[in-house]
């Protein structure tokens, strides 16, 4: 699916994103969830003001709005 929202490519590493953004949608509703990882607590709390503003830029591209910003912790993954 094209997305019309804005570029913020390059700007994760810079802000102590592990890995690109992961986004999800649900087609039939339309509702989408992005998760971002971070590489310490203390990355994710020190790019809080970008990752809002990239949210804040991203919704209004695309009509949407934000429903809730929640925050979890990996307790395990496996990467291939």
């Amino acid at each position: 699916m094209p997305s019309s929202s804005p570029s913020h490519e390059g700007s994760g590493a810079s802000i102590g994103l592990q890995l690109a953004p992961i986004n999800l949608v649900d087609r039939s509703s339309g509702k989408t969830l992005t998760i971002t990882l971070w590489e310490t607590e203390e990355a994710m709390r020190n790019g809080e003001e970008a990752a809002n503003r990239i949210r804040t830029d991203e919704a209004a591209a695309s009509g949407g709005k934000i429903v809730s910003v929640e925050h979890y912790e990996v307790a395990a993954a496996e990467l291939r």
